[in-house]
């Protein structure tokens, strides 16, 4: 697996810098976002650059219905209409009118949903908003799996409660929504990630601070990396 960092770190030298979050994946020959950032030129930019297919993707997911995070559908559907996007749950009246003028194909994701094999939306959490994650198989039969983040809104432990019982999940990637929390609550965030989950990468992006990637290096000696806009990692 393939993931391109479109959006939601420093970024590399050319590439567009909004607050947002667009992770691109390349998995078994399929081409799949992970939110669209703020906006339709920010993402269509830093896809061009870093060489990820916006005219191949496959399949959109969208993990909560704020701006950062869905203001670059636009683009999608202009390169690769009729592309199916799964909208977090009641997104379909306001969200789903949108992706539709803009020729996408939506799905409202009212319960763990499959895209492909290897490939799982989760169920909807709610924080507020409604949010959901998404589930990629890591290559190599080992039944491991990388966790997509938009924001972590609902709270760690809620997630992880459903998602860790039925899920190795050996990596986490994405926005965890704690560049303005108290240390207290970072902290339990990442003995949550480290003891609960059992994490062994993590990839703090978008609206996670600083803080927590310490946290979780130097005290449960996990593998963090801050990864930029532009980055192209393989998992």
């Amino acid at each position: 697996m393939r993931v391109y960092v479109l959006v939601g770190g420093a970024p590399r030298k050319g590439f567009e810098h909004k607050r947002g979050l667009s992770i691109g994946v390349e998995y078994k020959g399929l081409y799949i976002v992970f939110d669209a950032g703020p906006d339709a030129y920010v993402i269509a930019n830093n896809a061009g650059l870093s060489g990820f297919p916006l005219d191949l993707v496959d399949h959109v997911v969208v993990s909560h219905a704020h701006s950062p995070h869905v203001g670059g559908l636009e683009a999608i559907g202009w390169e690769a209409p009729f592309a199916k996007v799964y909208l977090p749950y009641a997104s379909m009246e306001a969200l789903g009118r949108q992706a539709q003028r803009w020729q996408l194909s939506p799905v409202e994701v009212v319960k763990e949903t499959r895209v492909v094999d290897g490939v799982v939306v989760s169920r909807p959490f709610h924080g507020p908003p409604w949010e959901h994650f998404m589930l990629v198989e890591l290559e190599g039969g080992r039944g491991e799996y990388a966790l997509f983040t938009g924001c972590f809104h609902p709270g760690v432990r809620e997630v992880l409660a459903d998602i860790s019982t039925r899920y190795r999940v050996t990596t986490v990637i994405g926005g965890f929504h704690l560049e303005a929390a108290p240390p207290e609550t970072v902290r339990r965030f990442a003995e949550d990630i480290a003891l609960r989950l059992r994490a062994e990468r993590v990839y703090p992006l978008h609206c996670s601070g600083g803080l927590v990637g310490e946290l979780l290096s130097e005290r449960f000696k996990l593998d963090v990396r801050y990864l930029r806009t532009g980055d192209v990692v393989d998992l």
